[in-house]
């Protein structure tokens, strides 16, 4: 604490008068015998204040003599800071009593402003505005100053920020001389910031420009982006090199100035020169070695990579790029085998996505045998046996397809085949791959390997389309010895002892094929409709009640069951399955179209689509019921979008595409019905319960899909 002044024990002032500063200028009191003494005149009082007042430096209105006349205001000189304080008393000490009474008056006036006061104008409002806006620390304790905001640039002159947003609205509003000015006064206050010299650079035209970028980079010689523009602002070539080669002078080690400078020369050899150099004094720069290594002829290229390899070891581009220099060579070394083992010893082993991305690449740039080999090496990488690893690898393969690159899907699918031999998934869905977007060898030879590796289904049926039953029963009696659990050989066999006539060895066989794959929803659907067929309904309502336990939740299954009792005349018993199948699957649309068609009134049937579109969601046999009811109403134009709607959700079932184009048969027109010929052949469902059952026989094996589609379409009954 400031100690107070001794000014009790000095003399008074010249002129000075007791009490004049509290206006005690004479009174009189009850004790005085005589009229109390004359007190000043207000000449005296005026002149003793303006001598007072001109020893401090005050001026005689008890203001600071250098400060300009203001009555304005004079409600809020009452809150003024007291160190800052104008007036009679300007030049006294403010202790810690005075700053106490100032906080209780402020505690006063801010609770009476707070409780509700009406008045207070402007200066509530200039209060609010300072508590919503606080002033930086070195302006709210800095000496007072006349009225008037204080812009960015006073508060932060050395924010570059505020510069260059500061110019980039003045060049918003058309003002562009004042955007340069401001930008300019922001080099000035900020030369070492880049951002504030690059703006300025973009502000100007290209003569200034250059001799703003001359003095940024005087300022700032280590930044690349100055160097960078310098260059750009050049016209000439050689000017250019020239800036560039200035800029490697003063940061040597830039990767990206080694680039531009190698970009500007159109000789391969003074381009080679300068890689060769950057590569020395950059060697961990990959791009650069693969530039250089790009530039040398096949043989020198080898050697810059085996440098390369050295130099960092951890980048898997560099092996790359080695092994499709191999490629180009003619060599049957596999490269990616000792970089995977490389990369793996330092830990620098990428994921298996960024290698299929790899392997896409250079697939695009028409490495074959480079994009086969690392996916040949890398694509097991990371996966453990425990893992689902062919659903993984399946849809690795169709990530790859659906983005056009069919030689990397093909090597994901022969690596995965390589694990998985028996895999008759995997060897549909090469096939497929090589039916879509081989060759017809191509898929010949995927076929015959199908053949070997699997279970010989496919040549059972082969042989059953021939017309040669022993022969395929002999092959499929092979078969299942060594895959007891393939459903598919199951079936065949029944289904060929039922081309012969024999029924009981066709029930024994579906009978034995249930029991060894339970799960099988097909093999369970085929021995049902045996013992039906055979009039055994009781024997086939047994199957499939013991179905429904092996695979419940089946919508086949349930469906199946209301059939069977429907087609036997039991009507009430099919509506009590029905309601029991809802139940249990209740978002099914093959069982919601049962119900529709069969078990519901003609009068009920669109109300009952209603709730069952309510219920289920996007389903293709659903939508097909509603198309069909739409079609018996004649509103064609309905049923031809749900048509549509239906073939958008899956354009496989075979079925949809029937009662499509039966309905057009009647309501369409040739080019219409040709456009769905077109597009059914190109699709090639495969799925559809009327379709399969027509697509299987062994009479139509060898009819094309579109004579496929006339047989469904014809067989439909509305």
């Amino acid at each position: 604490m400031a100690s107070r002044r001794d000014f009790l024990s000095q003399p008074a002032p010249e002129n000075y008068i007791a009490g004049i500063g509290r206006g005690a200028t004479g009174f009189t009191t009850r004790s005085d015998l005589g009229p109390a003494r004359e007190g000043p005149s207000e000449d005296q009082i005026k002149e003793a204040v303006a001598k007072r007042a001109a020893q401090l430096g005050i001026g005689g209105d008890g203001k600071k003599g250098d400060d300009k006349d203001d009555d304005k205001g004079g409600d809020d000189d009452r809150f003024k800071d007291p160190d800052n304080e104008v007036g009679l008393f300007a030049g006294g000490l403010y202790d810690k009593d005075d700053e106490e009474a100032d906080r209780i008056w402020q505690e006063v006036d801010d609770r009476w402003a707070g409780g509700g006061r009406s008045s207070g104008g402007a200066r509530a409002v200039q209060e609010e505005y300072e508590r919503n806006n606080p002033k930086s620390p070195a302006v709210a304790t800095g000496p007072r100053r006349g009225p008037g905001p204080i812009t960015d640039d006073e508060d932060e002159p050395n924010s570059p920020g505020g510069w260059i947003a500061g110019a980039r609205l003045e060049e918003l509003a058309g003002k562009t001389v004042a955007a340069r000015n401001v930008i300019a006064r922001g080099c000035e206050k900020c030369p070492k910031n880049v951002d504030v010299w690059l703006e300025n650079i973009r502000l100007n035209d290209v003569r200034n420009a250059k001799i703003i970028a001359a003095e940024a980079i005087k300022k700032n010689d280590k930044s690349v982006l100055l160097w960078v523009e310098a260059m750009r602002l050049e016209n000439e070539p050689r000017a250019k090199k020239r800036v560039i080669r200035l800029a490697l002078d003063h940061i040597p080690d830039s990767e990206a100035l080694w680039k531009e400078a190698v970009n500007l020369e159109e000789d391969q050899t003074d381009a080679r020169l300068l890689l060769a150099k950057a590569t020395e004094i950059i060697p961990l720069s990959v791009d650069l070695w693969l530039a250089l290594a790009r530039l040398e002829t096949p043989e020198n290229a080898q050697k810059v990579l085996n440098k390369a390899r050295r130099a960092v070891p951890t980048s898997f581009e560099i092996w790359i790029a080695a092994a499709r220099l191999q490629e180009q060579l003619g060599a049957s070394v596999n490269v990616m085998k000792r970089a995977v083992n490389v990369l793996v010893k330092e830990s620098a082993m990428p994921k298996r996505e960024e290698w299929i991305a790899e392997a896409e690449k250079c697939e695009e740039e028409g490495a074959v045998a480079t994009c086969g080999d690392i996916i040949k090496e890398t694509l097991g990488w990371g996966l453990d046996e425990d893992d689902d690893r062919k659903d993984t690898w399946m849809d690795d393969a169709r990530g790859s397809i659906n983005r056009g690159m069919y030689e990397t899907a093909r090597a994901i699918y022969s690596y995965a085949l390589r694990v998985f031999v028996n895999s008759r998934t995997l060897w549909m869905a090469a096939a497929d791959l090589e039916r879509n977007h081989g060759t017809r060898a191509s898929l010949c030879q995927v076929l015959d390997k199908a053949v070997d590796a699997c279970p010989k289904s496919e040549s059972v049926v082969f042989e059953r389309v021939l017309g040669h039953t022993d022969a395929a029963l002999d092959l499929v009696q092979q078969a299942l010895q060594y895959f007891p659990a393939a459903a598919k050989l199951w079936m065949l066999k029944g289904q060929i002892y039922e081309d012969l006539d024999k029924l009981g060895q066709a029930r024994e066989a579906y009978s034995t094929g249930v029991k060894a794959v339970p799960a099988s929803v097909p093999l369970w659907l085929l021995y049902a409709r045996l013992e039906e067929r055979a009039g055994l309904v009781v024997k086939a309502r047994s199957v499939l009640d013991r179905a429904r336990l092996a695979v419940p939740r089946s919508p086949a299954l349930w469906c199946e069951s209301v059939r069977v009792e429907r087609r036997a005349g039991n009507v009430n018993q099919a509506k009590s399955l029905m309601a029991k199948a809802l139940q249990e699957v209740p978002k099914s649309g093959l069982l919601w179209s049962e119900q529709i068609w069969h078990l519901e009134p003609r009068t009920q049937r669109k109300p009952r689509s209603l709730e069952a579109i309510k219920k289920v969601d996007n389903d293709p046999i659903l939508f097909v019921a509603v198309a069909r009811l739409f079609w018996g109403e004649r509103k064609l134009e309905k049923a031809q979008n749900w048509f549509e709607k239906a073939l958008v959700l899956d354009s496989n079932n075979g079925d949809t595409w029937a009662w499509y184009y039966k309905f057009l048969l009647q309501h369409g027109t040739d080019e219409k019905r040709g456009e769905v010929i077109t597009k059914c052949v190109l699709v090639e469902p495969r799925h559809g319960e009327y379709w399969q059952a027509i697509a299987k026989r062994p009479a139509n094996a060898r009819k094309g899909t579109e004579e496929i589609l006339n047989l469904v379409a014809n067989s439909l009954e509305r």
